[in-house]
């Protein structure tokens, strides 16, 4: 139906909108593979799979052995939705592939969009000491090699890189007790950390089972990361300095 009317647009209408032209198309896209600079141009395809799914624990060479993350782990961060030439030092490429695209635009997702993350963090307190954590989603500066780090700017950019919901389960909650199901609307700028969803606060030999999900939403950019933080180390970064942090 048309806009604003109660009634459909005529056969006729519908046959010359057919019949006219298209607007003329964005960049072509940089072939895969070639060296130098990159463009990405506009998605126009169909993508392959629907959801990322796993387990974010600590390496383990040897089976069988305990699916965990060590809370000694941290400072650490994972990519969201990280894509060609902006893997974050990683080699990781999560970018789905298209079955089928229309010739001369993107050959590739370029960011996963409408696709579910779905991410346990099956934490353990494995010194003997209390720790305090902090889980926060970030929009770093984009990169592909690594740098020691990741890399803030001091004040954000203007451009909105992330604006969606992340639904969060095993925070703290009341009485020290673990969270249920909460939810969280950011809205992050290039280049900017945090802030922190919630906290985790573990006594020694303590368990938390945390699950961060989200369907990666239309209004970003990639890549963002999920970080696992040390409560006392959440500073502001300097633009030319990157966060120590692997």
């Amino acid at each position: 139906a048309a806009f604003g009317s109660d009634q459909p647009p005529e056969a006729r209408t519908w046959a010359s909108l057919l019949r006219g032209g298209l607007s003329p198309r964005e960049h072509s896209p940089t072939p895969r593979g070639q060296k130098g600079g990159i463009i990405y141009s506009r998605v126009s395809g169909v993508q392959q799979g629907s959801r990322w799914r796993g387990q974010l624990i600590d390496p383990c060479p040897l089976q069988p052995c305990r699916a965990q993350l060590s809370v000694q782990s941290a400072p650490v961060s994972w990519p969201i939705s990280s894509l060609e030439r902006g893997s974050l030092g990683t080699g990781q490429v999560q970018t789905a592939e298209l079955a089928a695209f229309y010739p001369g635009t993107a050959w590739a997702a370029h960011g996963n969009y409408g696709v579910e993350y779905d991410l346990g963090i099956p934490l353990i307190n494995d010194t003997d000491r209390p720790v305090v954590l902090d889980l926060a989603i970030e929009s770093p500066r984009k990169s592909d090699q690594p740098k020691g780090g990741l890399s803030f700017n001091r004040e954000p950019a203007r451009p909105v890189m992330f604006r969606g919901t992340v639904e969060v389960s095993g925070l703290d909650g009341e009485a020290g007790r673990p969270s249920g199901r909460r939810w969280f609307h950011l809205v992050q700028r290039q280049g900017q950390q945090g802030p922190a969803l919630g906290r985790i606060s573990l006594a020694p030999g303590q368990r938390r089972q945390v699950r961060v999900r989200l369907i990666y939403p239309a209004d970003a950019t990639p890549p963002q990361v999920l970080s696992l933080l040390p409560a006392a180390s959440v500073v502001k970064q300097s633009e030319s300095v990157p966060a120590p942090r692997p």
